[in-house]
């Protein structure tokens, strides 16, 4: 039996546009960045323990914190001292806050238990306090150059559409850059220039 090949995505103008769906990266919507939580934000004092006031949000929460009594427990991370001290002393810590897939603990990290709590809330309000404890980050699918995969994937001269208005105006030139122009992009078909015709 013959083997299929995957079938490509037809290339248009608004395929290498983030305003366009065609063109948008489908995991930041175009935008570049993703807004998530910060654990700068979220460990609101350092010089603090964890669980006496180094941890801001979920800190009420007596499931995560029995959570977190467990995963100090299997890594052997001692909650009385300030947290700055026991992230240098044991480099766990920090992974206890961002992600810990552990299957002996059944624990993924503060910040996954708050990024649920977030999505099964029914409280606009929460959301809202829980946007104090975020900031912006680089998409980690475009790398905040905002367009899919296929659209980043069609390079003229070595440079995407994102690389090259990412160029200076002075580089951009047909001197400095004379592989660009005058080149198709595979795939896309040239229309014809309509010729002006005499009144």
């Amino acid at each position: 039996m013959p083997r299929l090949r995957p079938r490509r995505a037809k290339l248009e103008p608004r395929s290498f546009s983030f305003n366009s769906a065609f063109g948008a990266c489908p995991e930041c919507h175009g935008l570049g960045s993703l807004y998530d939580l910060d654990p700068a934000k979220v460990i609101t004092d350092w010089s603090k323990p964890l669980l006496d006031g180094g941890l801001g949000p979920g800190s009420s929460s007596q499931y995560l914190l029995k959570l977190i009594h467990v995963a100090a427990d299997r890594y052997k991370i001692d909650l009385k001292l300030p947290f700055e001290i026991c992230r240098r002393a044991n480099s766990t810590s920090s992974s206890m806050v961002r992600q810990d897939r552990s299957p002996r603990t059944g624990f993924h990290g503060i910040l996954a238990f708050l990024r649920d709590s977030i999505e099964e809330a029914r409280s606009d309000t929460y959301r809202d306090y829980m946007l104090n404890f975020m900031s912006a980050t680089p998409c980690p699918v475009c790398r905040g150059k905002r367009l899919r995969p296929e659209s980043l994937a069609v390079k003229i001269g070595g440079l995407s559409i994102a690389d090259f208005t990412a160029l200076p105006l002075n580089a951009r030139s047909p001197r400095h850059q004379p592989q660009l122009y005058g080149a198709r992009v595979p795939g896309c078909r040239a229309h014809p220039r309509r010729s002006r015709r005499a009144p």
